[in-house]
């Protein structure tokens, strides 16, 4: 760059219009229709300069899944279980809800692609699973409940949750409700943990609803 210019160097925004690309195309047309041609057109680059950063189309959109994903696992430590999973969990619905078609896309290329499902794992999945491993750490750490607990199936069970809704159930909301039905009915029980005390009034009024 010349001295006094302004901007991030020119690679690394070549870089980025091309995983933007890919997302965007991820959402439009899914796994099977993305295609290293229609990045490159997408980008306003060749397919020679795809190519040279990503020999394959999966190398391409496990690049494009960090890239969109970069900081976006959040580690809240409000000093509470409940709350720092609810917060995570939450974060994790508005994201499925909003990207609903980009996930089926997703899923249905890592169902076909056993090499792609496991890239997907490490480049995706296994940043949250740590980030939710160490709320559950600190709560264990704080006596908020005893050792004993599969706290690696619940790690796993309470986001499969949420995408299940996400992929079979699109006209069921991912909201509030139901992240505080997944922490409050499901994994505070499992760890013999008090649920929190909005989460218990809910359940009192819901009892005395149908009752």
């Amino acid at each position: 760059m010349t001295p006094g210019a302004v901007g991030r160097p020119r690679d690394a925004a070549r870089e980025e219009a091309l995983l933007d690309a890919v997302i965007e195309l991820l959402d439009e047309v899914g796994y099977d229709g993305l295609t290293i041609a229609a990045v490159a057109q997408r980008a306003h680059a060749s397919k020679a300069t795809v190519y040279r950063r990503w020999p394959s189309k999966e190398d391409l959109l496990c690049a494009a899944l960090l890239h969109v994903t970069r900081d976006a696992v959040p580690v809240p430590d409000t000093g509470s279980l409940a709350s720092d999973l609810r917060e995570m969990l939450l974060h994790s619905a508005r994201a499925m809800a909003e990207h609903r078609p980009r996930i089926a896309a997703i899923m249905a290329a890592v169902v076909t692609r056993r090499d792609l499902a496991a890239t997907f794992d490490q480049v995706f999945l296994e940043g949250r699973r740590a980030a939710a491993r160490s709320i559950y750490e600190r709560a264990l750490g704080r006596g908020e409940f005893a050792q004993g607990p599969d706290i690696a199936l619940l790690i796993e069970a309470a986001p499969a949750l949420l995408l299940q809704r996400a992929l079979y159930q699109p006209d069921e909301p991912l909201d509030a409700a139901f992240v505080d039905r997944i922490v409050g009915g499901l994994v505070l029980p499992a760890l013999g943990a008090s649920p929190p005390q909005h989460a218990a009034q809910h359940t009192a009024q819901s009892t005395e609803g149908t009752s």
